[in-house]
């Protein structure tokens, strides 16, 4: 019989130990449970809170933004297309300056403001549709506004922007694709035109 009773006493022993982790895993359980709650509930706040500050530091259109101009945000990366010049060099650069230089796969960022609302004039624009930015307009006086081949990417932009119409223009923009081989510069030339005067507030200057 002691070999009998010792072996009830193990399996006595086995089964508290069973019920005491038993207890233990529901326990850890609505532990987990109460942690996602309370990290929802964080995250839900501080995307409340970073909305509510992007508000109060939006730029006004009476102080910051040309005329027809909005301020607007986007939290993930979008896509959009942007015409290029294809330097003699093989690079493909600004048509506005001739010298921002863009690489396949790499993210540009604004050089000034990113910490808030970049000026428009440190923002990379681009169009949403291919046909648009085909179209799009270059000030008269940009560097590789005559004689240079062009290229439509295809690239992804968030951040706080501008949008006008067709046009819009953000801090951070990743070159993803190139799209087409270099334009036909007689089509460029049709499309081409000056942007409007902006009054007394310094207007966009494409990137």
């Amino acid at each position: 019989m002691r070999g009998g009773t010792h072996d009830t006493s193990d399996s006595w022993s086995r089964l508290k130990e069973d019920i005491v982790v038993s207890k233990d895993v529901n326990a850890l359980k609505k532990v987990e449970a109460a942690l996602r709650q309370l990290k929802s509930e964080v995250e839900n706040d501080t995307t409340r809170l970073q909305q509510q500050r992007h508000e109060l530091i939006k730029p006004t259109r009476r102080l910051f933004l040309p005329d027809k101009w909005t301020a607007i945000r986007l939290s993930k990366p979008q896509d959009f297309y942007k015409t290029v010049a294809a330097s003699d060099l093989g690079m493909l650069v600004s048509v506005f300056d001739g010298n921002t230089q863009y690489n396949l796969g790499r993210t540009l960022t604004a050089k000034r403001g990113l910490s808030a609302w970049a000026p428009m004039d440190a923002c990379y624009f681009v169009y949403k549709t291919k046909e648009q930015a085909i179209h799009g307009l270059f000030p008269k006086k940009s560097a590789c506004s005559e004689n240079c081949a062009r290229v439509l990417i295809h690239v992804k932009c968030h951040g706080n922007g501008y949008q006008s119409g067709d046009m819009f223009a953000f801090p951070y923009l990743k070159f993803q694709t190139i799209l087409t081989d270099a334009l036909d510069i007689k089509v460029i030339q049709k499309y081409r035109c000056d942007i409007p005067a902006l009054g007394h507030v310094p207007g966009p200057r494409p990137s």
